[in-house]
Formats: structure tokens, sequence, C-alpha cells
């Protein structure tokens, strides 16, 4: 078997298709990294409108924290005027007592 000798133009061919496929592989790898972008894009998508629904939230919890202290300070007000009533209708009573008492 005689070998036969490599000229540059063979080796120049040789590096020609290596690189060939190098590129090929670079262009799969910019395929893959757009989709991978375009993935990324969606999350932040997704996440930017979970925080909009979070203040939101966020929003109508303050509310609800603003409408139970209206609440809490409307049935103290409530109670107050209950307890005045009580104290009112003893102290009615105790006058009551007293006035027998002087009649006897």
């Amino acid at each position: 078997m005689t070998k036969r000798k490599i000229t540059i133009e063979d080796l120049a061919v040789m590096v020609q298709k290596g690189f060939g496929g190098v590129d090929e592989k670079f262009d799969h790898v910019d395929e893959e990294l757009r989709a991978v972008n375009g993935r990324l894009n969606l999350v932040d998508d997704g996440l930017f409108n979970v925080n909009k629904r979070l203040d939101s939230i966020e929003q109508k919890i303050a509310h609800i924290e603003f409408k139970l202290v209206e609440i809490k300070t409307q049935l103290e007000e409530v109670v107050s005027r209950r307890e005045f009533e009580v104290l009112k209708n003893k102290v009615i009573r105790l006058e009551k007592e007293i006035a027998m008492f002087r009649k006897k």
C-alpha cells in the first residue's frame, strides 16, 4: 500500500469541513438560546402579572384592615352606649329605691 501524500489543498478542505460543522453547531446553539430567551420572557411576563396581582391583593388587604379598624371603633361605641344604658338603668332603680325609702 502506498500512502497518498496530503497536500495543502487537502488540509484546507478538511479544515473547511471541520469549521462548517462548527458553524452548524453554533447555529443550533443560537436557536436554542433564542428559544430559552423566549421562554424566559414568558416567565418574566408571568412574574410581572403575578406582582401586579400581589399589589392589588395588598391594596385590598390594606382596605380591609382600615374597614376593620372602623368596625372595631363602631363596636366600642355600641358597647359604650350599652354600658351607659345599663349604668343609667341602675341609677334609675337606685333613685326609685331611695325615693321609696324616703317615703317610709
